[in-house]
């Protein structure tokens, strides 16, 4: 009879309801876990307390507790491997502090704070392994006498990552190195010109003088 069917559509109806409803929960289960295996916390709670608070489902809210938990413990982790990272860093041991951030599934993800900061320290080191490069250049060219192509090896470190101290403090060492030098070399120059024109040789005198010309001008 009508009555009959009537009952019957609505439960039809219901069970409909409650299988939409039980799958609409299981996919949010699994992608709240999902999210959890990949450390994406922040966003698993968001999504099962949306969740919870429209079915009222109690595997959700056990869920978002744990979620809640894990939370919380990575936060812990994450804030100790930040000290250490930190301290890593301090110590100029940046090939240890990207290595201990590589391994957190967080630091992979683009736009997130460990992201940032594992990029941050591999400019920084990318700076740093350019800036010994240069020191051991300058060092080189320093020990040749060549005062200029080491403080060009410097400065080209300058122009490209900006100024250090250390940086700042071997150039001045170099430039004063080079005054001094030149000073003594300009000094035995013309001392060697004096006597030079003291016994009649112009000429011995004039090439004693041209030999420090390029000297003249930092002495």
């Amino acid at each position: 009879d009508s009555q009959g069917v009537g009952e019957l559509v609505e439960f039809a109806k219901s069970e409909l309801a409650q299988q939409q409803r039980r799958g609409q929960i299981a996919a949010c289960v699994a992608q709240a876990r999902a999210l959890m295996q990949q450390d994406q916390f922040a966003e698993a709670i968001r999504l099962l307390e949306s969740a919870s608070a429209e079915t009222a489902d109690p595997s959700l809210g056990r869920l978002l507790e744990e979620a809640r938990a894990q939370k919380l413990d990575a936060d812990r982790k994450s804030d100790a491997l930040l000290t250490r990272v930190a301290r890593l860093r301090e110590r100029g041991q940046l090939d240890e502090a990207i290595e201990l951030l590589q391994g957190l599934p967080a630091a992979a993800a683009p736009g997130s704070p460990l992201n940032a900061i594992l990029s941050e320290i591999r400019t920084e080191h990318t700076r740093q392994q350019a800036k010994e490069k240069a020191l051991a250049a300058a060092s080189k060219a320093f020990e040749q006498g060549d005062f200029q192509a080491a403080i060009e090896s410097l400065q080209s470190v300058q122009r490209a990552y900006g100024d250090s101290p250390d940086l700042a403090s071997a150039i001045a060492e170099i430039e004063s190195r080079r005054v001094q030098h030149a000073n003594e070399a300009v000094a035995k120059a013309v001392e060697t010109a004096r006597a030079a024109l003291l016994a009649n040789d112009a000429a011995a005198a004039l090439k004693e003088l041209r030999s420090t010309e390029e000297l003249v001008e930092f002495a």
